[in-house]
């Protein structure tokens, strides 16, 4: 179950209006958009992420183990738009093992908010009991600081077999920004720390119902730099994910983007 719910939508989304101070506005990548991206499991020698304030980050060595696409559509495009009705924004993620994730969101004028995400195989879908609100306007970035304290209460993923309950405290903050060198591009970029806490409470389907089996109780935590651009937004560059010695990291290689989303 962690394994699902670690490729939560966080890293594709976007915010524009880029300056010293704050974010003042929010915008995304068009309808139609594509971001390739590889994967890998080292971070480069040299490289200390969990420093703060400015930064120059070299990643021109990484690897690239695997590879992923993430489409941009609207989520009628999408199998299971359904379970997310308030959902106007949505994202497909085709990995080289032939396994998918749809991430599904709701877009204001000044908020975002993740709703849930569904996998294919099996097919399990994720919905928050109550939106995660992911970035506010207005953030202030220079404060390394600045948090915004998110409890989701409960996430239920629900399968053919086992429900999943989990309750999520998730503390998010804007804390490092400077040049990020990856090995086909080099940006300016800002830089989001998630930390992630969670009690996950599984539960089967028997002949009886519904029957209680364990807790389980796991951290992680997430960092993910975006550049920002007019033309389309904030675009996701890199996220890692570091969960106790694991760690994956995920990073643009080259992207089709089209044009920009606004909220209607």
């Amino acid at each position: 179950m962690k394994k699902i719910f670690f490729s939560t939508a966080f890293f594709l989304l976007t915010i524009i209006a880029f300056s010293q101070t704050e974010i003042t506005e929010i915008a995304f990548p068009g309808f139609g958009s594509i971001l390739y991206q590889k994967t890998d499991t080292i971070i480069p020698k040299g490289v200390d992420i969990e420093k703060t304030g400015e930064q120059i980050w070299n990643f021109k060595k990484i690897k690239g183990l695997s590879s992923r696409t993430l489409y941009v559509l609207r989520p009628e495009q999408t199998f299971f738009h359904d379970k997310y009705a308030r959902a106007n924004y949505a994202t497909r993620i085709d990995n080289d093992k032939n396994e998918t994730q749809i991430h599904y969101s709701f877009i204001s004028n000044d908020s975002c908010f993740f709703i849930g995400n569904s996998n294919t195989d099996p097919i399990l879908h994720f919905s928050l009991t109550r939106p995660h609100v992911l970035y506010f306007k207005k953030h202030n970035y220079s404060q390394p600081d600045t948090s915004i304290t998110d409890e989701l209460r409960t996430i239920s993923a629900e399968g053919l077999y086992l429900i999943n309950k989990l309750h999520v405290t998730i503390y998010n903050s804007i804390d490092a920004w400077g040049t990020l060198k990856l090995p086909k591009t080099t940006a300016q970029s800002i830089r989001f720390k998630e930390e992630y806490f969670v009690i996950d409470s599984s539960f089967q389907w028997t002949n009886e119902g519904l029957s209680y089996i364990s807790d389980t109780t796991y951290s992680f935590k997430r960092y993910i730099w975006y550049e920002p651009t007019v033309e389309h937004g904030y675009v996701n560059l890199m996220t890692i994910e570091i969960h106790n010695k694991n760690i994956r990291i995920t990073y643009l290689f080259k992207h089709k983007l089209n044009g920009i989303f606004k909220p209607e």
